[in-house]
């Protein structure tokens, strides 16, 4: 039951803000630090495609011009991967205070939702389908997590906040359907080789639950500070079946108001009792502390985001010291 957070920080975009905050968290210390993401995560992934003329940006619109097949340069998406892994690598105090890295790629749903196949038409255009644009993407999401390990990251998750929006209580948009879902998502998760997450905020329909409970993807990291009502949606025997364990969301990543340690631990301490302690991978926030910037200014909000990660730690090790849980990889 590792301490760890989605990835987004309220501080603008920089290589010394990366390292600022990646000192900060191993300070506290949190054992699965994720690479400090300050930088939009779409742009972040889809940028190369508009460098190599495969995209175009209008607005916010990704306009697909190109061959999605085209080699691109990943130098760019990877660069805050890099030198945080490096930053890790090089100081032997903070890598004895690591037990693993953690790094986000934005998925193929969520960066399939920004890309129009036509200026105007939305997705009406018939150079390709919708399902074949994800796939394609999701082929590009699997090469990057590729490299993302070879930087030596050991836990990497998907970011999918468009799924809780696409799969519905009782019906899914789009025109898809639960093996569309799944068959995408694997096209990434077989390809990841080391440890798998798949990150879904947000309120979580039972419908979608099942859908990623039937992936290859180990960890489900899913929001239960902010959206209680997904105690509901997962349940202990979803998980039991599929050998699937939880990233658990205890602190709000969006309220500026800082939980007392004995909120946060009494959270942990319902997920431990609901699904039982072995199925407990991780606790962390709900998602990432980006927003909080938009609420309170910059430097307020981030020093908001270190007191709440300073909160999850001391009460993850409450409860380990009052229920006698080991700490482990």
């Amino acid at each position: 039951m590792l301490t760890t957070y989605v990835g987004s920080f309220p501080l603008d975009y920089s290589q010394e803000n990366i390292s600022r905050i990646l000192r900060d968290v191993l300070e506290i210390p949190i054992e699965c630090p994720n690479y400090p993401q300050l930088r939009d995560f779409v742009h972040q992934f889809l940028e190369p495609f508009v460098d190599a003329g495969i995209m175009s940006l209008e607005g916010k619109k990704y306009i697909l011009k190109g061959d999605l097949s085209l080699r691109i340069d990943f130098e760019k998406p990877l660069r805050d991967a890099e030198l945080a892994a490096k930053i890790i690598m090089r100081s032997e105090d903070l890598r004895g205070r690591v037990k693993k890295m953690k790094a986000c790629i934005t998925g193929p749903f969520t960066l399939s939702s920004q890309v129009y196949l036509k200026s105007g038409s939305g997705m009406e255009s018939t150079m390709l389908s919708e399902i074949d644009l994800v796939e394609r993407i999701a082929d590009y999401v699997s090469l990057l997590a590729r490299e993302m390990k070879d930087l030596g990251y050991d836990y990497i998750v998907v970011d999918e906040p468009i799924l809780s929006v696409i799969v519905g209580a009782r019906r899914i948009m789009l025109g898809y359907d639960p093996d569309d879902i799944i068959d995408i998502l694997d096209r990434v998760a077989k390809r990841i080789s080391v440890n798998k997450g798949i990150h879904v905020c947000g309120r979580l329909p039972r419908q979608l639950v099942e859908i990623l409970t039937q992936t290859e993807f180990a960890v489900l990291d899913h929001e239960f500070a902010s959206n209680p009502l997904n105690f509901k949606s997962v349940d202990k025997a979803i998980l039991e079946e599929n050998d699937k364990f939880l990233a658990l969301g205890v602190v709000s990543s969006m309220s500026p108001q800082v939980e007392t340690i004995d909120e946060v631990r009494r959270l942990i301490v319902k997920g431990i009792k609901q699904y039982g302690r072995e199925r407990i991978a991780f606790v962390k926030p709900d998602c990432g502390f980006r927003g909080l910037k938009g609420r309170v200014g910059e430097d307020k909000a981030y020093d908001i985001a270190l007191r709440k990660l300073r909160i999850l730690r001391n009460a993850r090790d409450l409860v380990a010291r009052e229920l006698n849980i080991e700490i482990d990889c």
